[in-house]
């Protein structure tokens, strides 16, 4: 097995259970790893057969950037959504930051990761 890692997509959301979090906003840091059959793309050179990793991206934002209260639904659609539409995946890992929660602590992010597999 092999993994295309896309690391740190920054995009701008209003997710969250809070009011204010709907109105004003906050920005999220999305990383994503999915596995694949190495042998079957290295062997062959062919780029028919390799992991589309824009349409990879295409799909997790345009899930990331609907409203939702929770982090973990946006995980779960988008690990859903990937194996759904791209059959050569047989898994990976999700992981959603928000970079600035509303909590009384100083803290870098907050997030989820969600390993997911068929």
């Amino acid at each position: 097995m092999a993994r295309i890692i896309l690391d740190k997509i920054h995009f701008y959301a209003y997710h969250g259970c809070l009011v204010e979090e709907s109105k004003i906003g906050s920005e999220y840091e999305l990383s994503i790893s999915v596995e694949f059959d190495m042998e079957t793309v290295g062997t062959s050179d062919d780029l028919s057969k390799a992991i589309d990793y824009c349409l990879v991206t295409d799909i997790a934002l345009n899930i990331a950037q609907e409203r939702h209260q929770l982090l973990e639904t946006i995980v779960y659609k988008i690990a859903k959504a990937l194996l759904d539409r791209i059959p050569n995946i047989s898994g990976g890992e999700v992981a959603l930051y928000k970079m600035t929660p509303p909590i009384n602590a100083r803290v870098n992010k907050v997030g989820i990761s969600h390993d997911f597999s068929r």
